[in-house]
């Protein structure tokens, strides 16, 4: 059902993607700098939020197609495994 909705390469799958990268930039991004300097990280949610967000505008030409490109070589290949099992079981 998945595969007829969202197939690879294809704008609704790129639509799905923006807010996702965001999230997964978000996440990695905090964590990453909690963790590197945290005894000079911002106490405010919201001026971190600031930060993150104008990190990710800046990257988010390379951030948001790659993550796009992921997603979509990951689908390819569960659908050639797809392929060969299904070849496979009817060959036997």
């Amino acid at each position: 059902m998945i595969g007829r909705w969202f197939r690879p390469y294809s704008l609704r799958l790129a639509v799905i993607c923006l807010p996702l990268s965001y999230l997964v930039f978000v996440a990695a991004f905090w964590g990453w700098t909690y963790c590197a300097a945290a005894e000079t990280a911002t106490t405010s949610a919201a001026d971190g939020l600031v930060v993150v967000s104008a990190w990710y505008g800046m990257s988010f030409y390379v951030w948001a197609p790659l993550l796009w490109f992921l997603v979509s070589l990951v689908g390819v290949l569960i659908g050639q495994l797809r392929a060969r099992r299904r070849r496979a079981e009817a060959v036997t």
